[in-house]
């Protein structure tokens, strides 16, 4: 089964250096997304801002980049 690794990338980069055994990109993403979105509510509950501009990238054992998730991209914020 393939591995993936999800690297945090924000003010504090967390990269992941164990990785998660998974078996296709889909689900790598999916967890990914879920972790992001643990990480922006966090953020909110601490009072803290949450910087669009932080991602998770994902990556092969190789290190080739795979797909990144930005946090913008999954906050929708309305008037």
């Amino acid at each position: 089964m393939p591995r993936y690794h999800l690297h945090v990338l924000s003010d504090l980069h967390a990269l992941d250096r164990e990785g998660w055994e998974l078996p296709n990109l889909e689900l790598a993403l999916r967890e990914a997304v879920q972790g992001a979105r643990e990480l922006i509510a966090a953020s909110i509950l601490a009072g803290e801002p949450v910087c669009r501009q932080h991602r998770i990238e994902i990556t092969d054992t190789e290190g080739e980049h795979l797909s990144t998730v930005r946090f913008g991209d999954l906050v929708d914020l309305r008037p």
